[in-house]
């Protein structure tokens, strides 16, 4: 018998001697040998004799060839020629699995900037993928959080989590609310494109869908998530509009209102202008000439006005908050916070100055 690497029987598929009790203490057995310094060994289980042969490459674990035993003895150069085998078929498998995936990331990537020539090439390599793009409606982003709160050694195992537990586990739950849905992962978040569905409501079925996702959501391993839609749209070249709404809506939610919680784009009211406003050169120019001298200060004594006066406009101008989110003292707040209206002449938190003040701290 064959076991891959999470102790499933990859062959033979059917007519397998062992029953679950059987195969569960195994199982076990198998464990107990990965866990220990040993390759290999001798098993009784209800009377039977079995033989175990891990197999390992450079350090990596494939799987392990289980052997029962008729008579109290094997022939192990035949055993390790298919242990070799072995390996060369499961880095084959795991070498194309990871070229399909490198795929559809760089996909994705060219997916949100619309990076083709026309609206058949985007399809066409779609397609490629096994993604049919022409029926997406609506786009949702998970962005998970905890990477922007955790670096190094954790990320990386963080990221294995992701991808073998978390990922699969919300893409059978997008397949299974629609099998058209499409999934795949960018950076720190989780991109969903919806395909349409008739005779359903479509801001409903999306929104029951987000609320899916945050009840089956690990947070002990995942940490917390922000999650935010976009309105719905007709055509496959909207996507990165769309995407861009999503954006904002995942990121106003987890600013405003807290974390594991989903809004819409079209529920952003005034805040649904920025993208508006993002595109308008000149309003974006004079915005920053407005804090100017913050820019400047911060860069001649290598401070962060700046950064301290969006995180108190983001967080109702909490002072003792503030010092918590960016490990500062309280009273270097305070200094800053004056340092501030020393520097423009105006308290930029008051009326008239505060929604310029709000544009500038969310773009």
């Amino acid at each position: 018998m064959f076991f891959d690497v999470d102790n499933r029987i990859i062959y033979p598929r059917f007519d397998c001697d062992l029953d679950s009790e059987k195969l569960q203490s195994l199982i076990e057995e198998l464990e107990k040998l990965k866990k220990s310094p040993y390759t290999e060994g001798r098993v009784m289980i209800n009377e039977s004799s079995y033989f175990i042969q891990c197999v390992f490459s450079n350090h990596i674990y494939f799987g392990a060839i289980v052997v029962k035993l008729l008579k109290n003895s094997i022939n192990k150069p035949l055993l390790e020629l298919m242990a070799r085998v072995f390996t060369l078929i499961a880095t084959k498998k795991d070498r194309v699995a990871e070229l399909e995936i490198r795929k559809r990331e760089e996909y994705l990537s060219d997916l949100i900037t619309w990076n083709f020539r026309s609206d058949e090439v985007a399809v066409k390599l779609g397609l490629q993928v096994n993604w049919d793009i022409t029926k997406i409606r609506q786009i949702v982003i998970v962005n998970m959080n905890i990477y922007q709160e955790k670096n190094g050694e954790f990320l990386s195992e963080l990221e294995k989590h992701i991808n073998t537990i978390q990922f699969p586990r919300i893409k059978h739950l997008v397949k299974k609310e629609c099998s058209e849905n499409i999934i795949g992962i960018r950076s720190d978040m989780l991109i969903i494109l919806v395909a349409e569905k008739e005779r359903q409501d479509s801001s409903k079925r999306v929104r029951d869908m987000c609320e899916s996702i945050i009840e089956n959501w690990n947070y002990e391993l995942g940490g917390n998530i922000s999650i935010g839609f976009s309105d719905y749209f007709d055509s496959p070249s909207s996507i990165p509009r769309a995407y861009t709404q999503a954006t904002d809506a995942m990121r106003f939610v987890r600013t405003f209102l807290g974390e594991n919680l989903c809004m819409c784009y079209n529920e952003l009211g005034i805040y649904s202008m920025l993208q508006e406003i993002r595109a308008n050169r000149n309003l974006i120019r004079n915005l920053k000439n407005s804090f100017s001298k913050l820019t400047e200060h911060d860069s001649e004594n290598d401070q962060e006005l700046e950064k301290t006066l969006k995180c108190l406009l983001l967080n109702d101008m909490e002072t003792l908050k503030v010092s918590k989110i960016m490990n500062l003292h309280r009273n270097t707040v305070l200094y800053r916070k004056n340092k501030i209206y020393e520097l423009l002449g105006y308290e930029p938190w008051r009326m008239p100055y505060l929604l310029n003040s709000m544009i500038w701290a969310l773009l």
